[in-house]
This record gives C-alpha cells, sequence and structure tokens, in this order.
C-alpha cells in the first residue's frame, strides 16, 4: 500500500505553483534542486509513482527558455532517471515489456538505420533519440505504475495541470516580451497539445464523476484554450471529438436533458466567440489571411513531402527530424509536411510500416480496456493520429509522445488488472 498521508490534488497543485513562480522569477535551478529533493522525498516514504510523474512532466515548465537552462534541465532529467531507475531495479519492478514496446522497438530500429542514408546525421539521431527516449519512458511507466482506483482521475489532473500552466505561461510571455496579439495566439498555438490528450479524459469523468460540476467546467477551459489558439488544426480535431462523443453519450445516459443542455451551451458559446471575434478588426484580418495562407503553406509542404517520399521509398531521407533540411531546400516556410503519415515517410515505406504496426498494436491494447474508458481512449487515439495528425506532425513532439504513452501505460495496466480480476 502506498503513503496517503499527502492529498495529490493539493501536492499537484503546489508543485504547479512552484513551476510558476520558477518561470516568472527565472528560479529554475532552485525549484528543480527541490524536485529532486521531493523526488527523495516520495521514494523514501513510499509514495505513489503519480507523485513522482507531476515532477518529471512539470519539470519544463519550470523556465522561459529551455535551451537557456538545457545544463539544469539535464542534469536533472540524468539524476532523476539514476535514482528512480535505482529505485525501480532495487524494489524488482522492472518484469515486463509492455504490449507497444516491440513496435516501438522497431520503430527504433528504422531510425538507427536512417542514420546511415541522411545527409545530416545529427537530425537523424535527433529522431533515433527522440524515440529511445519514448521507448524507455514507456516501458518504465508500464512497470512501475501500479493499478490504483483513482489512477485514470490523477493521470486526468496531471495534464491538466501541464495544460493549463503551459497555457498560462505561454500567455505571459506573449504579453510581457511582445504586446500583441498575434505573439499571443501564436504562443498559445505552442501550449495546447495537453489540452487534446486531457478533454477525452475530461468527458469519462463528465460521465462517471459524481463531481460533474468541476469537470463540465474544466472541459470549457481546455475547449476555449483550443478554440482561442486559433490553431485550425486542433479546432477541427476538437470539433471531431465532440462529434465522436456527443451521439455516444447521448444513446447511453438517461439524463438526455442535461446533456441536450451541454451541447446546447456548447454550441451557442462556439457561436459567441464566433460573432465577438469579428469585431476585433486586428484578429479578424489576420484569421482570414491565415486560413487562406494556411491552406497554401499546408498543400505545399504536403506535395513536398509526397515527392520526397517517391523518390527516397525504401529508406526515406533518414529519420523524423530530416524534414527541415529538405523543406529549407524546397524553399518551404515550414520546418515539417504537416502531416505525420509523410513526416514518418522519411523513415522509407519500412518506418511507415512500423509506424501502422504501432497503430494496429494501440487499437488491440484499448480494445481491452474496460468499456466506459475504451470508447473515450478510441476517440482519443482516432483524433490525435488520423484528424489532427493529417494536418499537423505535434505528434512527434516528444512532450506529446510522452503524454500519449503515459495515458497508453495506464490504459494497459488498467486493462491487465481487470483480466486479472475476472
Amino acid at each position: 500500500m502506498y503513503n496517503s498521508r499527502l492529498n495529490f490534488n493539493n501536492y499537484i497543485f503546489l508543485m504547479a505553483v512552484l513551476a510558476l513562480l520558477a518561470f516568472i522569477f527565472n528560479l529554475a535551478p532552485v525549484v528543480l534542486a527541490l524536485f529532486l529533493l521531493v523526488i527523495a522525498y516520495i521514494i523514501k516514504f513510499n509514495f505513489s509513482p503519480w507523485y513522482t510523474l507531476v515532477l518529471l512532466f512539470l519539470a519544463p515548465l519550470t523556465t522561459p527558455n529551455v535551451q537557456v537552462d538545457d545544463v539544469f534541465m539535464i542534469g536533472f532529467y540524468i539524476i532523476a532517471a539514476i535514482v528512480l531507475l535505482y529505485d525501480a531495479f532495487k524494489q524488482k519492478r522492472f518484469v515486463r515489456l509492455g504490449k507497444l514496446a516491440i513496435p516501438l522497438i522497431l520503430f527504433l530500429d528504422v531510425s538507427i538505420i536512417g542514420l546511415f542514408v541522411a545527409r545530416q546525421w545529427i537530425d537523424a539521431l535527433e529522431g533515433a533519440l527522440l524515440m529511445g527516449i519514448v521507448l524507455l519512458a514507456y516501458v518504465y511507466f508500464v512497470n512501475v505504475i501500479r493499478y490504483e482506483k483513482d489512477m485514470f482521475e490523477r493521470l486526468t489532473r496531471l495534464i491538466i495541470a501541464v495544460a493549463i500552466l503551459s497555457t498560462i505561461q505561454s500567455i505571459l510571455v506573449a504579453l510581457i516580451e511582445f504586446r500583441q496579439i498575434q505573439a499571443v495566439i501564436e504562443q498559445s498555438v505552442m501550449s495546447v497539445y495537453p489540452h487534446l490528450i486531457a478533454i477525452p479524459l475530461v468527458v469519462y469523468h463528465i460521465r462517471h464523476s459524481q463531481a460533474r460540476s468541476f469537470w463540465i467546467m474544466v472541459f470549457f477551459m481546455l475547449a476555449g484554450g483550443i478554440i482561442l489558439s486559433f490553431s485550425y488544426a486542433r479546432i477541427f480535431t476538437l470539433m471531431m471529438m465532440v462529434m465522436f462523443f456527443v451521439p455516444y453519450w447521448f444513446l447511453r445516459s438517461t439524463r438526455k436533458g442535461k446533456i441536450l443542455a451541454f451541447v446546447s451551451i456548447t454550441l451557442v458559446s462556439s457561436m459567441i466567440v464566433s460573432l465577438i471575434v469579428p469585431f476585433y478588426g486586428v484578429i479578424i484580418d489576420q484569421l482570414s489571411d491565415r486560413l487562406i495562407e494556411y491552406i497554401e503553406v499546408q498543400l505545399a509542404a504536403m506535395r513536398v513531402g509526397l515527392s520526397t517520399f517517391t523518390s527516397n521509398i525504401l529508406l526515406g531521407t533518414g529519420g523524423l527530424r530530416t524534414t527541415q533540411q529538405v523543406m529549407e531546400e524546397a524553399g518551404q516556410a515550414l520546418g515539417t509536411y504537416q502531416n505525420i503519415f509523410l513526416e514518418t515517410a522519411s523513415l522509407g515505406i519500412i518506418g511507415l510500416l512500423a509506424f501502422l504496426y504501432l497503430q494496429v498494436k494501440k487499437v488491440t491494447l484499448l480494445v481491452r480496456v474496460e468499456r466506459g474508458l475504451r470508447y473515450v481512449l478510441m476517440v482519443l487515439f482516432i483524433s490525435t493520429v488520423f484528424v489532427g495528425g493529417l494536418f499537423e506532425a505535434v505528434y512527434y513532439a516528444l512532450p506529446h509522445l510522452l503524454l500519449l504513452f503515459l495515458v497508453l501505460a495506464t490504459a494497459e495496466i488498467s486493462a491487465h488488472y481487470n483480466k486479472q480480476a475476472r
């Protein structure tokens, strides 16, 4: 049994406040050192691994410029990894690879092969390191996390904390450094990747939790953050999520009136936003120009990606991070193909097949989860890969991948527990 003397909600709030203060007052080294002490305390007094995971995901948010403080950040993660792995080996926690380890290993192998064909091997190395970190993190997650009744609620609160904190920080940076609406928009676009992962989990809690009012409020906060990011790809992904959730929720619930009211409020709120925004000329002008530019740039990037793939079918251009050089040579403004399938195709047909195999294994994992949770996780999977992934390549951002595989690892642990309990 884990130590329960420290309330998880109070703890995550306190750690998030510390991260925000470190961000504002440039105290990252101090707070990261404090986080290491807290990790030692958590291990010594046998608290749940979720307390440690909170610190690992909040650590990058302690500084406004990771590149400036990269020495401290790298030092933090090296020390934390050594301590956590030593504790895990000491307690003989590593007993399995996990359902997704094999496809991840194949993906890593293809990335390593890409080192030999890439024109800039350092870019290919970055892509290989990305998959290596994800693999190690996933194996750690599935071995260290233990089944707890409130594990999905803790997971959701962790992602919400990352989402809200990253949004607050992005807006602060934009307002303080640039004082321009355009900067606020650009900064908020970069901060909404946790929102799309959190929303399906929040919907699950709206349906199954007693504190529905709280979770509905959180839903609107997260949805509002995505809408105000003015990222067309992510707003479209949000719309598809709502379209997936509403019919299922309506048909399976006895409280159809409340659901209709909830949907109506969502639609009315969206219409109000769409009506108010045009009155701010600087915003609407930018939106109209940006929509046209967005479509043109997206199509141009995809054409480059498809042309490059057909010219390098077997091994591609060498890896996930080699697309920037290809785009620069083609004279394109974007650094990626803005499509995860074309981005994956930079590893050639072999890499694309490894990616598709990984997605198939995700599905076989999720169908084993309990029924109510299975649906929301399938919506999360479909939305992030086959909807949002068609219009942007945020899937391969390291924070996004780590959060996504934390969700998948938690689902795997839940499915394993339910199987044993039958």
